[in-house]
């Protein structure tokens, strides 16, 4: 489990604050998620189609191309309690992310707790969003992504919702 937070930051690309959106999830704001599970899938550029009329014969394998795009994956999942208007409001700011078009920063909110985190790990800080004045202080790595589903599933007689996220890394 972990906490962690998403900030839209409405630009239209990592390293350049121009073209800043109008409408941004959560006004652009950080949305903050407490004990959510976070996995990441990376793949290699490799597209897994034959080359047509370049198949290799006898024994051997098909010759494959190395051009297709495969980017990082990540899903974010997470509860929320149907009794608690917090948890529910949540939502919204929450599917928000699959309609803004600017780029949105994932990081690690918990300096103080020992581990490391996924972002920790893979993300890092950049001059257009860490540093003084800018979005992220200087110290917080962070991953650039944008997300392409959310899912809420309701259960009946349960209290509780379960939702998730996905998201794509971006350059």
């Amino acid at each position: 489990m972990a906490n962690i937070a998403i900030m839209d930051t409405g630009y239209l690309v990592t390293d350049s604050t121009s073209g800043t959106q109008a409408t941004m999830a959560n006004l652009g704001s950080a949305i903050n998620l407490y004990s959510v599970e976070i996995s990441f899938q990376a793949g290699g550029n490799i597209d897994t189609s034959p080359v047509i009329n370049a198949a290799s014969t006898g024994a051997s394998n098909a010759k494959l191309n190395f051009g297709s795009i495969n980017p990082s994956k990540l899903t974010i999942s997470g509860v929320s309690n149907r009794k608690v208007t917090a948890d529910m409001d949540l939502l919204d700011s929450l599917r928000d992310l699959t309609k803004t078009i600017g780029i949105k920063l994932l990081y690690y909110t918990s300096s103080t707790d020992g581990y490391r985190d996924i972002t920790d790990s893979l993300g890092a800080s950049d001059a257009v969003h860490n540093g003084s004045g800018k979005l992220l202080a200087a110290s917080i790595p962070h991953i650039h992504v944008l997300f392409s589903n959310f899912t809420i599933k309701q259960t009946a007689n349960s209290t509780m919702l379960e939702w998730s996220l996905e998201c794509v890394e971006t350059a």
